[in-house]
């Protein structure tokens, strides 16, 4: 085997790993019961891909870890002529005159999003629409199920759902004072 081929194998050398996501919930599909949400009809997807790694360590420093820099740097507020700049941002709405700060947000991080993390991110996804990826969809019994000797795996998808059910009940509770209020100002 020639030097140049080992090298060529090293650098087309692949990692296999998996990650969960989960899939919110659609207009076509009814989601509310009764008045609560109907969790049956969330899923829960088991990605299994086959990277090259290099590929997959820019994925991961860039969208799995965020660089950690993004926690980082959404503290840290830019100057203030910098976020009272007004100009045209958009080319393709020219009427549409803004702040900074109205169209990028007043910190780093939104910044650092789109101009450090986002070009690396659709760089490395570009490279990726080749790979295999095995995709298995779960209702949440069944990731209950799969995942009961490992329930650390799935706590952030009962914890997004709760918060999203925590969302929907303060939002029903506003709809109704605000009902109560209109029907009290007539």
């Amino acid at each position: 085997m020639s030097f140049l081929s080992r090298i060529g194998r090293a650098l087309q050398w692949r990692v296999d790993h998996w990650s969960i996501s989960t899939s919110g919930w659609r207009e076509d599909v009814p989601s509310h019961i009764n008045g609560n949400k109907n969790y049956e009809f969330a899923r829960v997807f088991v990605h299994c891909e086959s990277t090259i790694w290099y590929i997959r360590f820019l994925e991961w420093l860039a969208w799995d870890n965020g660089f950690v820099l993004c926690s980082w740097l959404h503290p840290v507020r830019l100057p203030r002529f910098i976020r009272e700049w007004e100009r045209h941002w958009d080319s393709d709405d020219p009427e549409y005159f803004a702040k900074f700060e109205d169209w990028f947000g007043d910190d780093l991080g939104c910044l650092w999003h789109l101009y450090v993390e986002s070009p690396i991110l659709q760089w490395v996804w570009g490279l990726k629409k080749n790979d295999q990826i095995n995709e298995v969809e779960l209702t949440c019994d069944e990731a209950r199920k799969a995942f009961q000797y490992h329930p650390e795996k799935l706590e952030w998808v009962w914890k997004s759902m709760q918060e999203s059910l925590d969302y929907d009940k303060e939002k029903q509770a506003e709809e109704a004072a605000k009902d109560t209020q209109d029907e009290a100002s007539d």
